[in-house]
């Protein structure tokens, strides 16, 4: 099925107008965060972008963008879906793409399950990040989030 088919069987679904915005997604409000959907290569994929953080975390942020990496290593903490940062805002993105080849509209509420899933999990943590926290030089390192590796495909 191709992107936009998807999207449009989603919204027909669930009752929700299907209305493309200027830039060409269609924004989904989950919960109170924002996915941006998005067809590509002419609807043979779709992608799904959140925003983790509406700005720069704040100061000493090493151990959670380490967090990050390691939650995205082999994608064992974000089903698939990769971190991003913004060079200018310090804006943290959560970002997936889908083949939508073969994918059929349960296999889509997976996949976009799955993906509001992880994009709470990480708006909590980096909303909760206290450098504090985390651990100082010499001090045995704790797992960053308490649930770190918990999150498995």
């Amino acid at each position: 099925m191709q992107a936009e088919e998807l999207v449009k069987r989603f919204c027909e679904r669930e009752g929700i107008p299907f209305e493309v915005n200027a830039s060409g997604s269609f924004s989904l409000d989950c919960d109170g965060l924002t996915v941006n959907i998005r067809s590509h290569d002419e609807g043979r994929r779709l992608s799904l972008a959140g925003e983790v953080s509406h700005g720069a975390p704040g100061e000493d942020c090493e151990p959670l963008y380490r967090a990050m990496f390691e939650a995205q290593h082999l994608y064992a903490g974000t089903f698939g879906a990769v971190f991003s940062i913004n060079p200018d805002t310090g804006v943290l993105t959560l970002f997936r793409m889908i083949e939508c080849e073969g994918l059929e509209l349960e296999g889509f509420f997976d996949h976009l399950g799955n993906f509001v899933t992880v994009l709470e999990l990480w708006t909590r943590v980096v909303a909760r990040y206290d450098p504090q926290k985390a651990p100082q030089a010499g001090e045995p390192e704790q797992p960053f989030p308490p649930f770190a590796g918990a999150i498995r495909v």
